[in-house]
């Protein structure tokens, strides 16, 4: 019996159809790629008028807010991109802080030593796939809930080490 479905594989496209798509994936790694770019501006004069505190949990919020958009991206990919969207908006936020958050804490004559300990956090991205991986075998929601909630782990000590007197490029 011959396959009502007159293509070989769901992955075939007309030419139209590549158009589309090509298009469409330009177009998002464009947007993705300018918006961090946009926010930064914003992040930086918000950053010297408001204390830490609140820095930090938006962004822990957004990446939160990320993790559930993704778990709601499995059947919605209008949820995958709000994802993309809320997680860019997190990283803009949250990385220079870490760092903000070493220079507060450590005296000058260990500086080095803590800026060097806090570079192990980057381990995370050789150990967080296969640990991410292992934990969505056993189940999403657990994965998602998880991350979201390891999230806010670190608003206790980035919060707590940020100096009012000096904006956030000068400490």
């Amino acid at each position: 019996m011959p396959p009502t479905n007159t293509r070989e594989s769901p992955w075939r496209f007309s030419r139209d159809e590549r158009t589309l798509v090509l298009g469409a994936l330009l177009n998002s790694m464009a947007f993705f790629a300018a918006l961090p770019l946009s926010v930064r501006p914003l992040v930086i004069r918000l950053s010297e008028r408001l204390p830490h505190g609140p820095l930090v949990t938006s962004g822990c919020a957004c990446f939160a807010v990320a993790f559930a958009f993704v778990w709601l991206g499995t059947s919605d990919v209008v949820a995958l991109y709000v994802a993309i969207v809320f997680w860019t908006l997190g990283e803009a936020i949250l990385p220079p802080l870490p760092d903000i958050a070493v220079h507060a804490i450590a005296t000058d004559d260990r500086k080095g030593t803590y800026f060097g300990l806090s570079e192990l956090r980057y381990l995370g991205f050789f150990a967080d796939p296969v640990l991410g991986g292992m934990l969505l075998d056993l189940s999403a929601p657990v994965y998602f809930t998880g991350m979201a909630l390891a999230i806010f782990l670190c608003v206790p000590l980035l919060s707590r080490t940020a100096k009012p007197d000096l904006p956030l490029g000068n400490n």
